[in-house]
């Protein structure tokens, strides 16, 4: 059986990004390096996941006067980012790079995308042995996923609570 062309999209993840990189085409640049980072993590290929994961952010970050549109496709690139960040044993990184954007993920993000944001802020906090200040986070995080009725982020969270611990 053949497989179709968009069945073998994620090959070509990294040519796309390097393509739309040089095309000046920002928002697409960033989705395929995004989706390259994922691939990578997924391959358990850490340091190359966080260097495409980085280099989204660096093209994103950098840009003045973000859209809308641009500031959600950033929450999301750090969210996605923070596997690989946790995986790495990165918590001061992933502590920094989260504090830099609380504002904005607190001023535009869903409530979805902040709970899980809180949830691993206060993992990486408490990993760093900033025990309080990490619970803190976990519990505004739990707070925000039984608000709106979201097992999935109730149960990540609590997971999230759980490693935190060791």
């Amino acid at each position: 059986m053949r497989s179709s062309s968009k069945d073998r999209l994620p090959e070509f993840y990294e040519a796309l990004a390097y393509h739309y990189k040089q095309s000046q085409s920002l928002l697409k640049a960033v989705d395929y390096l995004t989706k390259a980072g994922e691939k990578s993590y997924k391959r358990h290929a850490l340091d190359e996941s966080h260097s495409y994961f980085k280099e989204a952010y660096d093209l994103l970050s950098n840009k003045p006067d973000k859209t809308r549109e641009e500031e959600k496709l950033l929450i999301d690139l750090i969210i996605k980012w923070s596997y690989a960040y946790h995986n790495r044993a990165d918590y001061m990184g992933l502590i920094n790079l989260f504090k830099t954007h609380e504002a904005l993920v607190e001023s535009r993000a869903s409530k979805e995308q902040l709970a899980t944001f809180y949830s691993w802020l206060g993992l990486a906090l408490s990993r760093r042995d900033t025990l309080q200040d990490g619970y803190q986070y976990l519990r505004k995080a739990l707070q925000i996923a039984e608000d709106i009725s979201d097992m999935k982020g109730v149960g990540y969270t609590c997971a999230q609570s759980c490693l935190g611990l060791y």
